[in-house]
């Protein structure tokens, strides 16, 4: 259930970079990086075990590989960093074990365009589409849109952080719970 909603989640994320040529989305990618750790993704960790997020985060790249990602890893797994780590410790400073992934804006901006072509023909994306509420059916949603009403088997919401109040009521309208990840 979890890897669903995350996969669905990197959809969106993918959907609204591609569309929107922002900088890199919250959980998923930081100023071209993507960051390999559990530390980072602090509010999915409450949500599974240490071995199941790392599970989640290795399937993320896998993807981001197969898309035209780089497989080169920084880390702090080194002779040079174990030699950082020490004189941190020694000044009360608390070194991060962390595996860490440089893509770059270009890259990151080309690997999620090569997502969302491939996922062009297997999905409908509606961009700058204003959804005037979400109504759940038996199999399914139905989205009402300024010019009409659309049905489907799955829903992605992709707000953003200015549509993050209408989402929660969305949410609130549709008896989800909810988990502030601030």
């Amino acid at each position: 259930m979890l890897e669903s909603q995350f996969v669905k989640g990197l959809c969106a994320a993918v959907a609204q970079k591609v569309e929107h040529r922002a900088d890199a989305l919250g959980l998923y990618l930081h100023a071209g990086h993507l960051a390999l750790v559990v530390h980072a993704h602090a509010h999915l960790a409450k949500a599974c075990v240490d071995e199941e997020l790392l599970g989640l985060i290795d399937y993320v790249d896998s993807v981001n590989v197969r898309f035209g990602a780089t497989t080169e890893i920084f880390t702090t797994d080194s002779p040079e960093a174990r030699a950082i780590e020490k004189k941190a410790l020694e000044n009360d400073l608390h070194l991060l074990q962390a595996r860490c992934k440089h893509l770059g804006t270009e890259r990151n901006l080309k690997i999620l365009t090569n997502i969302y072509e491939y996922m062009a023909d297997k999905c409908e994306f509606r961009f700058k589409t204003p959804v005037r509420s979400i109504e759940a059916l038996d199999e399914g949603y139905r989205l009402h849109l300024d010019d009409g009403t659309v049905d489907c088997q799955f829903c992605i919401a992709a707000p953003g952080r200015c549509g993050a109040e209408w989402f929660a009521d969305r949410c609130r309208e549709l008896g989800l719970s909810m988990t502030n990840n601030q």
